[in-house]
C-alpha cells in the first residue's frame, strides 16, 4: 500500500510542481512524517532533493 501511496506522490510531484510537498503528501494520503521517511527509504533523497532534481531536468530540456 506504502509503495503505491509513493508512486502517487512521485506522480504529483511531477504534473502538479505548484503543489506543495505538504499538499502532496495528504493527497497521497500520508502524514508528512511519514512521507519523507519512506520516500527516504525508498529513494535515498529527501522529497525536497527529489523535487529540485526533477525541475533542474525539466529545465534543461
Amino acid at each position: 500500500m506504502q509503495n503505491c501511496r509513493l508512486d502517487y506522490a512521485v506522480r504529483l510531484m511531477r504534473e502538479q510542481p505548484q503543489w506543495t510537498l505538504d499538499a502532496i503528501a495528504k493527497e497521497a494520503q500520508m502524514s508528512k512524517g511519514a512521507f519523507n521517511i519512506q520516500f527516504h527509504k525508498r529513494y535515498g533523497m529527501k522529497p525536497s532533493e527529489f523535487r529540485s532534481r526533477e525541475l533542474s531536468l525539466d529545465e534543461e530540456k
